[in-house]
């Protein structure tokens, strides 16, 4: 309807039943991608505009560093088409974020877990956001976007590592150990779920075999690098 409305034949009055039919091309185009859905998406894909829960004051320290500005990186999908952005918190909900050749200063601040208030240059705007695992849909101004961040782990059908170990492939909080020491193990199994970066990765066996090693625990929290498990040898069996 909105499209419709900014119909030049529609303005102009010239209006009749096959109008729909004859420009429906031009009816449901979809513009291109607003920077402030683009920018809101990767705010909140990282986690940035999470809400304290308690009265701790480190609560209100979301993506804060000593010495110098801290930037999160994500990557975002639309319509087939992949956009790096950098997202630095300038405090005070206050975010500067960056993607291919542009950069926007804005604040971002939720109003509840669906909806945000944002300014930008002087202008208040309001958005409301639909959040389903890794996609997020923007709704601002009449416009609907539609963004997926993929897991940077590459998916959980892929072994966590060649060989015969498995390591932490970033510092997380390991929230499932799916085998024990001794048991057998099968190539693609689900062996542990790391969570980091807010978001939940699935790390699988690399080869049939038996583990020799477990190195954590469910509840433990894991540096980059850390063994997690290792499969006895094939030499040993």
């Amino acid at each position: 309807l909105r499209a419709l409305a900014r119909h030049d034949g529609f303005a102009r009055g010239e209006v009749d039943t096959g109008l729909i039919a004859r420009d429906l091309d031009r009816l449901v185009e979809v513009a291109g991608t607003d920077r402030r859905h683009m920018a809101i998406a990767a705010i909140v894909s990282l986690g940035l505009l999470r809400r304290p829960v308690g009265t701790d004051p480190w609560d209100n320290f979301v993506g804060w560093r000593q010495w110098s500005t801290n930037a999160s990186h994500i990557r975002l999908e639309r319509r087939g088409n992949s956009h790096d952005c950098a997202v630095s918190s300038l405090g005070g909900h206050r975010f500067e974020v960056a993607c291919g050749g542009w950069r926007i200063a804005l604040s971002v601040r939720a109003t509840d877990d669906h909806a945000v208030e944002c300014e930008l240059e002087g202008h208040v705007f309001h958005a409301r956001l639909a959040i389903a695992g890794e996609h997020v849909t923007v709704f601002l101004d009449g416009d609907v976007h539609e963004f997926d961040c993929p897991d940077p782990l590459a998916g959980e059908d892929e072994p966590a590592e060649a060989g015969d170990g498995i390591t932490a492939p970033m510092p997380g909080l390991v929230k499932l150990v799916g085998a024990s020491e001794g048991e057998r193990v099968m190539k693609g199994q689900r062996l542990f779920v790391l969570e980091a970066m807010k978001m939940e990765h699935t790390l699988v066996a690399p080869r049939d075999g038996i583990v020799e090693i477990l190195g954590a625990a469910e509840g433990d929290q894991v540096e980059d690098g850390t063994l997690l498990l290792r499969l006895r040898s094939e030499e040993t069996g």
